[in-house]
């Protein structure tokens, strides 16, 4: 996809936009759509945020490094990128008074500035509201305080989930079946092509108090190939659908993925009946 940054002329008409003191609040955030849109200006630093698209501002943000954000990044529609992610507690409001932290001349880095012509760089550390200090790098288009884009840079990517599979974990999603007292949780992953090559199933058996987990392969067109059993676990609290999917999105089931990357390379061995 070609990239499509501010122009000249929107950088102008985002600028003086943003001379409004209607922008002017620490916790003021606009709601807009279009590209050119201002959403937050900070009175402190001078940075403005504007909405953008996938390629710059916000939208490009938040899309990228957002830990709400499941959009997949893919290097030539082959490899998944692991795009560094904010603190889940990091909301879009918060991202100016963080990058502010960093929107000075002793963080501003003209060796690594691979674009110079266009952008500004700034590189360094950033503190949390819970006093965690993390490296974070900020591009503003040359000579303004607006910002192109803003992430951790942190070499460890602190708040990532580790990379197992190259394959993109979706939202869950699930039904109640009331008749039967069944609770079904189904975790998709899927290739650059979106297709689900894998789905993780999570069945909570409500009078047995017992929860299933299990490995639906699917061919290379989606299509079931065989739904496999790998957990079963005692469930005596009552979670509703909703919680249980919070839960599974934001948790660590990387144990899961060990497990389904052993099924791609064939080294993975039924567990026995009991």
């Amino acid at each position: 996809m070609s990239e499509n940054l501010f122009t000249q002329e929107e950088i102008h008409l985002i600028l003086l936009e943003a001379e409004s003191a209607y922008y002017h609040s620490t916790y003021f955030w606009n709601i807009a759509f279009k590209k050119t849109s201002v959403l937050n200006v900070s009175k402190e630093s001078g940075l403005i945020l504007a909405q953008g698209n996938k390629s710059t501002g916000y939208v490009h943000i938040y899309e990228r490094h957002s830990l709400v954000s499941r959009i997949p990044y893919w290097i030539h529609s082959e490899q998944l990128d692991n795009q560094s992610k904010f603190p889940l507690f990091l909301a879009p409001v918060g991202y100016i008074t963080i990058a502010s932290q960093i929107f000075n001349k002793v963080s501003k880095n003209i060796i690594k500035n691979k674009r110079p012509e266009i952008f500004d760089l700034y590189i360094g550390f950033c503190t949390h509201p819970d006093k965690t200090e993390f490296e974070y790098t900020l591009l503003t288009y040359k000579g303004t305080g607006l910002i192109h884009s803003f992430f951790l840079s942190d070499s460890k990517k602190p708040f990532n989930k580790k990379k197992v599979l190259n394959l993109a974990q979706g939202w869950s999603y699930g039904h109640h079946d009331y008749m039967n007292c069944i609770q079904t949780m189904n975790i998709p992953y899927r290739d650059a092509n979106e297709i689900s090559r894998f789905i993780v199933i999570i069945r909570h058996y409500e009078v047995l108090k017992l929860e299933k987990w299990y490995i639906q392969m699917n061919s290379d067109k989606g299509d079931p190939i065989v739904t496999i059993f790998i957990k079963e676990m005692i469930q005596r609290g009552k979670v509703d659908l909703s919680t249980k999917s919070f839960q599974v999105d934001f948790s660590d089931i990387t144990w899961v993925e060990k497990i389904i990357k052993k099924i791609i390379v064939n080294e993975f061995v039924l567990p026995e009946k009991s």
